[in-house]
Parts: structure tokens; C-alpha cells; sequence
């Protein structure tokens, strides 16, 4: 699964997978994804595909400031919350857990009526002062 479609190394948007099963307009319960370092790419055409997706998982690979953070503003922004997070020990490097695998849980608009979050990517600013 990539961003965009890329025939030349077999890789397909979702959008283009969810055309060609047939489940545009559909809710997909559960959407996992390890495509080994894609996920920051390819998280923005997720939620254009045509269907919704109640659970995501995914493994985040590297820890690519401010994509990292970036990339949780975004889910957020999405109504998506992180219910778990798992560090991948199989593949540590240089003692540091370089890949880490989270799940999502997309909820009602409604839960996050009248919360204000600070953005995380606003950390970054704060810690360059």
C-alpha cells in the first residue's frame, strides 16, 4: 500500500484497492498496515479512500520529528485516539526501539466537543526556544 499508485513496484492507494473490491462506502472494521515506512506518506490518502475505518493499527517506523508529530495531529484532527502502543523489541536499533506499533480508535466528533488539544507539532516550537 503506498500513497499513490505505482505500478512499477506493484504498490496501490487504498482508494485504488477499495475501487477495486468493491467496498467504497463501506466500514472497515479493522485496518492494518505495516509497510514499512510508507505509513507517514500513504496516512493522508487513508481517509479519502470512500470508506470509513473504525480501528486503525499501524507501525510507525523511525521517529522522523515533526512527521511524528505531524502524523498524531493529523490522526487526531481525524476523531482517532491512540488505544494502544507497542514497541516492535524484535528489531531494536542502537538500543532504541525504532519501530512502534500503535492502534487507533476513531470516535464521535461528539467526544471531543468543547476539549481544545494543543497541536503536538507545537511541542517542537517550544522546545527549539
Amino acid at each position: 500500500l503506498g500513497g499513490v499508485d505505482a505500478p512499477a513496484s506493484r504498490l496501490k492507494s487504498l482508494k485504488t484497492v477499495v475501487k477495486e473490491l468493491g467496498h467504497k462506502g463501506r466500514t472497515i472494521d479493522i485496518f492494518k498496515i505495516d509497510c514499512e515506512g510508507c505509513e507517514f506518506e500513504s496516512a493522508a490518502t487513508w481517509f479519502d479512500a470512500g470508506v470509513t475505518l473504525r480501528q486503525i493499527l499501524v507501525e510507525l517506523h523511525g521517529n522522523p520529528a515533526p512527521t511524528t508529530h505531524q502524523f498524531f495531529d493529523f490522526m487526531y484532527e481525524n476523531n482517532y485516539v491512540i488505544t494502544h502502543k507497542e514497541p516492535n523489541i524484535e528489531y531494536p536499533r542502537a538500543g532504541n526501539w525504532y519501530a512502534v506499533e500503535f492502534a487507533f480508535l476513531k470516535l464521535s466528533p461528539d467526544f471531543f466537543e468543547g476539549h481544545t488539544r494543543e497541536k503536538a507539532s507545537n511541542s517542537l516550537k517550544l522546545n527549539k526556544q
